[in-house]
């Protein structure tokens, strides 16, 4: 207990004389052996009475048995005379883990006797100094000692402070915390006309004996762990699946999710996010008694909690005593980190750094440190609408995606350092977001991560960064040979050959289901055709200019047919490896067709000549090198 230094009162009432000569022999706040806790006044309440809460009245079967087994255990007195202060008596309710619902008599001096006291600062060890002692292995638990209490006898001159009103009495206490022991009473008790005779506590330290009630504890049957209570309830609460079911019986599940977040990071707000905004609509239309149905996004969100809750357990307990510095991780330049310090997490053998940027046409990701990495993905034209947060997170998502295509090993688990200049981005994969496209994205990622092994920790950077501009380059770059033919040309051409692959194409433009591509994509067969067999294969080529030379004689190399279009330009470099000096076709080219087709970019400019309608003839070039 601390002790303190003795306020002086500036004026002196007979009623607290005594009170006053207690305080100069003992340090008020203290406990003296022998007579008691003294409470550390910084001002001497004045003679106050408040009538009981409401609660009172209606519980009032409760009330009276109440005080009666205080009075049977000592600590409490009737007495004939009124204390100074008179508190009121209510009753507060709590939620039992059984759901019952637990009631206790409380006294509550916040009015009067609360605001007298002298506020006492104490400094608890930091938190620092546990993680210090704590070693490999070691468990985290909890003592839940609320029924192990014991009470401290207060000091016979203070008892007069804590009076409280019952029925036909007053009562004082003798309490531990004496001054935030909260009861109240009824109005009508001042009604009452018969004569009030005086409750007074006289405990001295209490027949409720903190040690026997421990033994009686460790005799009971092994509760059932947290967690797993935790988790069936947010069973039941799936098994409702689109049924009705209160908004109060969500929130509770919500709540109880949310709750495991320092122990279990912030994936499990992420789950919990689609559930909360469907509560949140609900209650704020109809309010707290209304009743809801849950979405099948935010029944997926727990069910994905309530199956993957235990693969998130030994994280490290996050506070603003236990962040990691970000210097310490990706190293310097310090110049350009925008917040030092990240949330603590558990470090893994093995760690990456990649670095991601994405702008209104594509985005790029690479690795600093760790696995080789280099991903560029293209943008489509509802990707490009987005919220530059939202294009930041698809960034995220098709890296991931691409880094799964790799055949990567994902049997250890994997700390991914993610670099980047949004704020948003770094958000979203901490807290995720209130928008529901943006949050179902999270999710996505999130299940992602949990696919591959990896944590993803965010850390925002200054755009100047130089390990942001490699990012933000690439994202930049405009592909000048992402174009394709209209669909009318193709299938004119394809309805003689049927394509089984089209060498150069993406998801957003491929003519064919088999098709390789420049960058990762979703669904693409492999990534640089030229890295690939060809064999066998009835191919449409619609290569970029600058690989046109490198394609045809790949061609001569390989046991393929089909097509190739490209432009009639007679002065390019390629077109002497297809026609000789009388302008005949060479081997393996067999038949030539003009067409006039309309083109479509990937990125428009209106300087380029592959827009619109073509200016110029191409030809559809038939080869067969088998």
């Amino acid at each position: 207990m601390i002790q303190q230094e003795n306020t002086p009162v500036k004026q002196i009432d007979i009623k607290h004389k005594e009170t006053l000569h207690v305080q100069t022999q003992f340090s008020p706040g203290s406990i003296h052996s022998e007579q008691g806790y003294v409470i550390p006044f910084k001002e001497f309440p004045p003679k106050y009475e408040e009538p009981n809460n409401a609660l009172a009245i209606r519980e009032m079967t409760f009330t009276y048995e109440t005080i009666l087994d205080l009075k049977n255990s000592g600590v409490i007195k009737f007495t004939n005379e009124k204390p100074l202060c008179v508190s009121p008596i209510t009753v507060s309710y709590k939620n039992g883990r059984d759901g019952s619902i637990n009631k206790r008599l409380c006294l509550d001096g916040s009015q009067c006797i609360n605001k007298c006291i002298k506020e006492q600062k104490v400094t608890l060890s930091h938190f620092q100094r546990a993680l210090e002692l704590t070693r490999e292995k070691d468990y985290q638990v909890t003592y839940d000692l609320k029924s192990a209490y014991h009470h401290i006898k207060i000091h016979p001159t203070q008892t007069k402070y804590l009076g409280a009103a019952s029925m036909l009495t007053y009562m004082e206490e003798a309490l531990d915390t004496p001054y935030t022991w909260m009861m109240e009473e009824s109005r009508q008790h001042r009604k009452n006309k018969r004569k009030k005779t005086v409750l007074q506590f006289m405990m001295s330290y209490g027949k409720l004996d903190g040690f026997s009630k421990i033994k009686n504890l460790m005799k009971k049957e092994t509760q059932i762990p947290k967690k797993k209570k935790i988790l069936k309830q947010v069973r039941e609460t799936i098994s409702r699946g689109p049924n009705m079911l209160p908004a109060k019986e969500l929130a509770r599940t919500i709540g109880k999710i949310v709750a495991t977040e320092p122990a279990l990071g912030p994936v499990v707000i992420m789950a919990a996010r689609a559930a909360n905004l469907r509560l949140d609509e609900a209650v704020c239309d109809r309010g707290w008694h209304t009743q809801l149905t849950m979405d099948k996004e935010s029944i997926d969100r727990l069910t994905f909690f309530a199956e993957n809750c235990s693969s998130f357990d030994n994280a490290p307990i996050r506070s603003a005593a236990t962040e990691i510095s970000v210097l310490s991780i990706i190293g310097p330049q310090d110049d350009f980190i925008k917040r030092g310090i990240v949330a603590n997490h558990t470090r893994t053998d093995n760690e990456k750094i990649w670095a991601s940027d994405a702008s209104g046409y594509a985005t790029c990701a690479y690795s600093i440190k760790g696995y080789h990495l280099y991903f560029r993905g293209t943008l489509t034209e509802e990707e490009r609408r987005l919220s530059s947060g939202h294009r930041e997170l698809l960034a995220v998502t098709k890296t991931l995606e691409y880094y799964e295509c790799t055949n990567a090993t994902h049997s250890q688990a994997t700390n991914v350092y993610w670099l980047t200049d949004s704020q948003y981005m770094a958000t979203f994969l901490t807290k995720g977001s209130g928008k529901g496209p943006i949050q179902k994205e999270v999710f996505g990622i999130m299940v992602l991560c949990k696919k591959l092994n990896i944590r993803i920790i965010p850390i925002h950077l200054l755009r100047d960064d130089p390990r942001i501009k490699v990012a933000d380059d690439g994202s930049k770059m405009t592909d000048t040979d992402d174009w394709q033919v209209d669909d009318e040309t193709y299938q004119r051409i394809n309805r003689r050959y049927r394509f089984t692959i089209d060498l150069f194409a993406s998801d957003r433009n491929t003519k064919c289901q088999k098709f390789f591509s420049n960058f990762y994509c979703s669904n693409t067969f492999g990534i640089d055709a030229f890295s690939h067999s060809w064999e066998y294969e009835v191919a449409w080529i619609c290569p970029p200019i600058r690989e046109v030379i490198k394609t045809i004689r790949r061609l001569k190399t390989s046991k393929v047919s089909g097509v190739i279009f490209i432009p009639e330009w007679k002065t390019a470099d390629y077109w002497t490896e297809i026609f000789d000096k009388e302008a005949q076709l060479m081997w393996p080219f067999k038949s030539v067709e003009i067409y006039i087709p309309h083109i479509f970019q990937g990125t428009f400019n209106y300087r380029s000549p592959f827009t619109g309608r073509a200016k110029f003839n191409f030809l559809a070039i038939e080869f067969d090198s088998h």
